[in-house]
């Protein structure tokens, strides 16, 4: 990012002032910050994270979905839940708890 010649940019700061130098302080610092990112990127990728999650269970849902006449009487609500919950979280969690 060069330099602005004037306005409100003139004094952001940036990696390359107007002469095109690479030996300033600022690109050495940038510079080593990529190296330091690159080297951590090595470390991290393809690292695992475990994540902890919970199911909520709704009571009011629960006794509205079993308590229900229609196409929904046969639905049972906990075993549903979890299903659909297993289904949705288990990329993210380390665990899924039925």
């Amino acid at each position: 990012m060069r330099a602005s010649r004037g306005a409100c940019e003139m004094t952001h700061g940036a990696v390359l002032d107007h002469s095109g130098r690479l030996d300033t302080r600022t690109f050495r610092e940038v510079a080593g910050l990529g190296k330091e990112d690159e080297a951590v990127g090595r470390i991290l990728l393809g690292a695992r994270t475990p994540a902890r999650c919970a199911l909520l269970v709704d009571w009011d849902s629960w006794w509205a979905v079993e308590m229900a006449g229609g196409p929904n009487r046969n639905l049972r609500y906990l075993p549903r839940m979890r299903r659909s919950a297993s289904m949705r979280v288990a990329r993210t969690c380390s665990r899924v708890v039925t």
